[in-house]
């Protein structure tokens, strides 16, 4: 198939990918940009920003290609938000993602749209060993159902299913499901969350900023302790210096995070492994990466021996969500992925 030319879609309406293909990963805090220069190149890093610093996608990403000669073609673009028709906003950052702009701005042939767990998923079967630590000995990866979840600015939750077309993402808000106390200790810490968040859901204490919320309510229980920390970076340093209290708020969250792994494994029927992702979970790798977490996970009240058969993974591959979006543009037949309503096409290939 001549790559250049956009009219060569398969029956199943996959897009013929024009490459350079951009990879853009846009979480709430940071954007990652890659490049695959055609099918068989190796993903090439070209820039890691902050939202913050940038007004919207289309001038983060003319930003990191400043300095570059080749103009992309199509761009794989994740984001942390749900899709829809039109212009769509991330659920934590001000960043709006508008197809028809991108493709007008950034000269493109052609966009795709993923949310960015959806992408994050599609990497699980072909992660390197090299890529993810096991959390305690259970068996391989399998072709079964997978689950990633990832606490971060946000906490996302994505499934992978095998089908017969191929493995099909199953995108979740399920950062947003209400989440409780699940012991006296907890309950007391949940009175203090309840009176800043209200209603308290997974994400409220599944990432970054819940880890620092944490942090916060434990403190408040405990007479002598310091002011309130300003960020979650300062609840880890204080830990590795000691801090029993910043120390028993990581335990807190690993123990909280297992047992949410545990109900995405159940709901998802992960059999074929729980994946870890995220920023928080590698900087807690330590707490995480240990028997009392596999313990923590398996304590459900029902179907102990299927979950002591789920293998549980902490992805370390600094760039995972690349290795996803490179397979679908590289392979998509793999994947059992609707383009339609995914694809924004440049009027130069309209």
């Amino acid at each position: 198939m001549d790559s250049s030319s956009p009219s060569d879609d398969d029956p199943a309406g996959r897009p013929a990918l024009l490459y350079p293909v951009l990879l853009a990963d846009i979480g709430g805090t940071n954007a990652r940009f890659g490049l695959l220069a055609d099918p068989a190149a190796e993903i090439t890093v070209i820039g890691v920003v902050q939202t913050a610093d940038h007004a919207g996608f289309e001038a983060a990403a003319l930003h990191v290609l400043s300095d570059r000669t080749e103009r992309p073609r199509s761009i794989l673009l994740a984001f942390a938000g749900p899709i829809a028709d039109g212009p769509m906003a991330l659920t934590n950052c001000h960043w709006i993602i508008d197809p028809a702009s991108i493709v007008r701005r950034m000269q493109a042939d052609r966009v795709v749209c993923l949310n960015d767990f959806e992408a994050l998923s599609l990497c699980l079967p072909y992660l390197p060993t090299a890529g993810i630590t096991p959390v305690g000995d259970r068996p391989a990866p399998s072709a079964a159902s997978k689950v990633v979840l990832g606490p971060g600015t946000g906490l996302g939750v994505c499934g992978l299913a095998a089908t017969r077309r191929g493995w099909q993402s199953r995108p979740a808000e399920a950062g947003h499901v209400s989440f409780g106390p699940a012991d006296a200790d907890q309950r007391a810490v949940w009175s203090t969350l309840e009176r800043s968040v209200g209603l308290v859901t997974a994400e409220h204490v599944l990432s970054g900023p819940g880890l620092l919320r944490l942090h916060h309510a434990l403190a408040a229980k405990r007479a002598g302790c310091a002011e309130p920390l300003a960020d979650p970076a300062a609840v880890t340093a204080l830990a590795e210096a000691g801090d029993p209290t910043a120390r028993d708020s990581i335990t807190l969250f690993a123990m909280l995070l297992a047992r949410f792994a545990r109900d995405m494994a159940l709901t998802f029927m992960a059999e074929g492994g729980v994946y870890l992702a995220g920023g928080v979970a590698v900087r807690l790798a330590d707490t995480i990466v240990s028997d009392e977490f596999r313990t923590a996970f398996e304590a459900g009240p029902v179907h102990a021996d299927l979950l002591r058969r789920i293998p549980i993974w902490l992805v370390t591959d600094p760039f995972p969500a690349f290795l996803g979006l490179s397979e679908l543009a590289r392979q998509p037949s793999r994947f059992d992925f609707d383009f339609v309503g995914r694809t924004t096409v440049g009027t130069a290939s309209a």
